[in-house]
């Protein structure tokens, strides 16, 4: 059937803008469909999506497209209703009137645009270092992290180093449970130099009351990431029931080790950074009660760094036992109190 001017009308409806000066958008219905059974409606202008907009960069223009055949018949599912052509105010650029009815060139358009789009995405996900899930734990190299805690805990390690010339193959965490209860494992540089971090770890059998081990190897990431790593910068915190940094703390200290574990534990590290310069009291506390065992005070921590405060167990009884920072802060004088609560255990089979 032919128009009054003599051509075959177009079985797409003209996508209508909005006024000339931009003033006002109208929410007319821009369907989109096979053939001439429009299936997928959108408003045009500021309301919604449109196909073209001559006079205004300011909303995001898309266009969907169901994929079907180049028959007219709609896909399943889907019921057409006949629509009103509106009435077009300012003309479709002649390059949208050219490549628009052509259903294939469109599919193929979009279809390429949403490739180009997935892509990066795909791209970034297979960076050797990135951080992502690594079968039984998620690893790689993040975004600095944001801290907004005044002391942050970031490690409890026994305190036992094995000599190492270089890296090991394989690094081992093994930590004691009184109790099976939760455990969010986190091992992380302790001096940010590559923003290194390790968590999300999915143990081979469920965590259990006694001794746990997690290993993993070092080639995947930390090789790739420096081949000298510095296996003292390494910091580990097991934490008990909840994954994330909290004012009271229940962790389960750590030995980090890659051959052989130590047969005793004589002494603990714990790592904090306060937010900006401090002055800190430390005191250990066994059980519940309240005279401190131990103390000890440093004068000046370095905001934004790292501290270690080191706690000598000696002949200590097995137990749980619980290390209160108090501090405050050198510039405002704002006081702040850190708990962290353990179990020692200082024989290892």
């Amino acid at each position: 059937m032919k128009s009054a001017a003599g051509t075959s009308p177009s079985p797409f409806p003209k996508i209508p803008t909005t006024s000339p000066d931009h003033s006002e958008a109208r929410p007319l219905y821009s369907p989109i469909g096979c053939g001439d059974k429009p299936l997928v409606g959108g408003l045009a202008g500021r309301t919604g999506p449109a196909l073209f907009c001559p006079r205004s960069l300011e909303c995001v223009y898309f266009v969907v497209l169901p994929l079907c055949s180049l028959d007219s018949s709609p896909p399943l599912g889907y019921t057409s209703r006949p629509m009103q052509e509106p009435t077009l105010q300012t003309p479709l650029s002649p390059w949208v009137r050219r490549i628009w009815p052509s259903r294939l060139v469109s599919t193929l358009l979009v279809t390429g645009l949403l490739v180009g789009l997935a892509l990066p995405g795909a791209a970034l996900a297979l960076d050797p270092e990135e951080y992502q899930p690594r079968g039984n734990r998620s690893e790689g190299v993040k975004p600095k992290p944001v801290s907004g805690f005044d002391l942050e805990l970031l490690s409890v390690l026994a305190d036992f180093r094995e000599p190492a010339g270089t890296l090991p193959q394989t690094l081992r965490v093994k930590f004691f449970l009184p109790e099976a209860v939760p455990v969010h494992l986190t091992i992380r540089e302790q001096r940010y130099q590559h923003y290194y971090w390790l968590d999300r770890v999915v143990p081979s059998v469920p965590w259990q009351a006694g001794f746990n081990e997690f290993s993993w190897p070092t080639g995947e990431v930390l090789r790739q990431v420096d081949p000298g790593f510095p296996l003292e910068n390494l910091g580990v915190v097991v934490r008990l029931h909840r994954d994330r940094p909290a004012r009271d703390e229940a962790v389960a200290p750590a030995i980090l080790y890659y051959g052989t574990p130590p047969s005793s534990v004589g002494a603990y590290l714990f790592t904090m950074k306060p937010a900006g310069d401090a002055r800190l009291k430390c005191e250990m506390f066994r059980g519940g009660g309240d005279t401190p065992m131990w103390t000890s005070a440093i004068p000046l921590a370095a905001g934004d760094q790292p501290v270690t405060v080191r706690w000598p167990a000696g002949t200590a009884p097995a137990g749980p036992y619980r290390l209160v920072v108090t501090g405050y802060f050198l510039d405002n004088n704002q006081r702040f109190t850190q708990t962290v609560g353990f179990f020692h255990q200082p024989v290892v089979p």
